[in-house]
């Protein structure tokens, strides 16, 4: 058995009623990714937009948004004026959102680098002025200074081989549904409503959830997808004398052989015993 634990992250809020006002300072967020699913060793290139809803001066605006975990930094592209460091994830815009500016957008490309869901999350952790709408830094999943996007990496894992992937969702919220969509559509599953679940079956896995004192379902998250992949055995060992890998004539084979297969963390998944 194989036990894999991954994390999943909400995507695609929706958000509070907000009064949204042009009197006074209003910062938004929202990202996208450019890839909906991706395989190790890909690069992925993530899009954050600032918007300047209050039409206003912004002052001392920092934006943090740190390289994902299960991905490696590669290149950064920041609006002039602004600067995007790598080691502490903050973009600095300081006082480049002027009254005159619409937007700010700041790419993040990466290298992926291992499966499962690679999630950025970008939020507005410091400005001079008050928001109209939003604290910065408070990590509100229900404010729109705070935005998700991601690309998922599908998990290859053998449910008939008895292997078990743990699912985890964000913690503090309520609410809790987990879904798993095998073709025709996320279906509800009967009694998963913990932050976590066990899944054994392949297929795509998201959740909704919901904030501490907010009526409004945050929406599903970005699906983690599970893939079958089983590894098998065969019976037949031979003498390779040449060392090219293939059984030439001559080349006997050896019986009573024990063979082990094992997965990548050295457990047996299956054995063997070689015959003539």
């Amino acid at each position: 058995m194989k036990n894999l634990v991954l994390s999943f992250f909400l995507l695609g809020f929706s958000l509070l009623a907000s009064t949204g006002s042009l009197l006074g300072q209003d910062v938004s967020l929202e990202s996208s990714s450019n890839a909906v699913t991706s395989l190790v060793n890909d690069v992925v290139t993530f899009t954050i937009t600032a918007h300047n809803d209050g039409l206003t001066n912004v002052t001392g605006l920092s934006i943090k948004d740190t390289v994902p975990p299960g991905a490696v930094f590669l290149s950064a592209n920041a609006p002039v004026g602004t600067s995007y460091d790598p080691g502490t994830g903050i973009w600095t815009v300081g006082s480049a959102m002027t009254s005159g500016v619409n937007s700010l957008v700041l790419t993040l490309s990466v290298t992926i680098v291992s499966e499962g869901v690679i999630f950025n999350l970008a939020e507005v952790v410091a400005m001079n002025e008050s928001d109209s709408d939003s604290t910065p830094g408070n990590g509100s999943w229900i404010e729109d200074d705070l935005t998700t996007s991601c690309t998922t990496v599908p998990v290859p894992f053998c449910s008939v081989g008895g292997d078990t992937v743990t699912l985890t969702a964000v913690p503090g919220l309520i609410n809790y549904q987990w879904f798993n969509d095998t073709g025709a559509g996320p279906v509800a599953i009967p009694g998963a409503t913990s932050m976590s679940f066990d899944a054994v079956a392949i297929g795509t896995y998201t959740y909704t959830a919901e904030q501490n004192g907010s009526a409004c379902a945050l929406g599903q998250c970005c699906g983690t997808i599970l893939t079958e992949l089983c590894g098998s055995i065969g019976n037949f060992v031979w003498s390779d004398t040449n060392q090219n890998g293939i059984q030439d004539a001559g080349e006997a084979g050896i019986s009573g052989v024990k063979v082990y297969l094992l997965d990548g963390i050295g457990t047996v998944l299956d054995s063997a015993t070689t015959s003539m």
